[in-house]
């Protein structure tokens, strides 16, 4: 099951859990908002700003904040509106469609000898020869 749940740091993390409660696997799939998240090339940066933080003159605590993003920033889905008119937008990708078989194409070696690495079919077809399926559901590493 992938779901969305409130982050300790950042906005929020999207995360990929077994459907086996008995072998529950939680794995943290978050790219950060913050100054340093990549955006889109032309997105304006993220916004983080304290709008009250402290204890108020009636003796309680309270803070909250504003933040403002581009969509294309962090971790995030994509909707298919964005690249075919008239297709979903993400409100309308029904929440069954975002659950899936998920499989780990893990190419830190690659990376760890050439920053630059850029992924080949092969790398994608690995899962599939050692599991013996295709995800719907990649997580890129």
């Amino acid at each position: 099951m992938v779901a969305t749940v409130p982050a300790s740091k950042g906005i929020v993390w999207l995360v990929c859990v077994t459907s086996c409660w008995a072998a529950l696997t939680v794995i943290d799939m978050t790219h950060e908002f913050g100054d340093d998240a990549v955006y889109y090339p032309g997105n304006p940066p993220f916004n983080f700003t304290v709008l009250v933080k402290g204890y108020q003159p009636e003796g309680y605590w309270l803070e909250y904040n504003a933040f403002a993003t581009a969509e294309h920033g962090g971790t995030h889905a994509d909707a298919p509106g964005h690249f075919y008119r008239g297709s979903w937008k993400a409100h309308e990708i029904p929440a069954q469609n975002l659950v899936g078989p998920a499989v780990v194409v893990d190419v830190r070696k690659q990376v760890a000898s050439n920053p630059n690495y850029l992924m080949t079919v092969e790398d994608l077809l690995v899962p599939y020869h050692v599991l013996g399926f295709g995800g719907r559901v990649v997580r890129l590493c």
